[in-house]
């Protein structure tokens, strides 16, 4: 860190991080991301230790989530444009408690069909934050900064 600060072009612009909404965009993402690792780190081991699937069983049951990324996004995209992303950030974050609470609640003897509930909102909950944080993250910066056009 303290090198990039010395950099005529650092790779990272530190100072991006004095702008309140670039960094709370970025600390959003590191707990959206840090809760999701998390999570599929403990419904891997659930169900290939408790359930008995298989490491190819349990990764293929975690495509819901997937499809569901892939599905909502773009429609978070546009609405994120379209209506800010403050309310679709605040309803993401509810909708991954909401799915957590719905894994906490499975027990030795659930089946798949127990899961996907969680797994459904919790794709959807991925969706609708995560893409709407980008964005955010990525309007509060300025497009160019008068330090860059030094030359070398």
């Amino acid at each position: 860190m303290i090198l990039e600060l010395e950099q005529v072009l650092p790779m990272l612009e530190l100072s991006l991080f004095r702008n309140r909404c670039f960094s709370g965009a970025n600390g959003v993402m590191a707990l959206v991301g840090l809760a999701t690792y998390a999570l599929y780190f403990y419904i891997s081991v659930y169900m290939q230790q408790v359930l008995g699937y298989s490491p190819l069983q349990a990764g293929a049951s975690v495509l819901p989530w997937t499809a569901m990324i892939i599905l909502f996004a773009p429609l978070a995209g546009r609405l994120s444009d379209r209506y800010g992303p403050r309310g679709l950030v605040t309803a993401g974050m509810v909708t991954f408690v909401v799915s957590t609470v719905f894994f906490s609640r499975l027990e030795m003897h659930s089946h798949f069909p127990d899961v996907l509930p969680s797994m459904l909102l919790g794709g959807l909950s991925m969706a609708i934050t995560m893409t709407p944080t980008t964005s955010a993250g990525m309007s509060c910066i300025p497009l160019t900064n008068p330090e860059w056009d030094r030359p070398c």
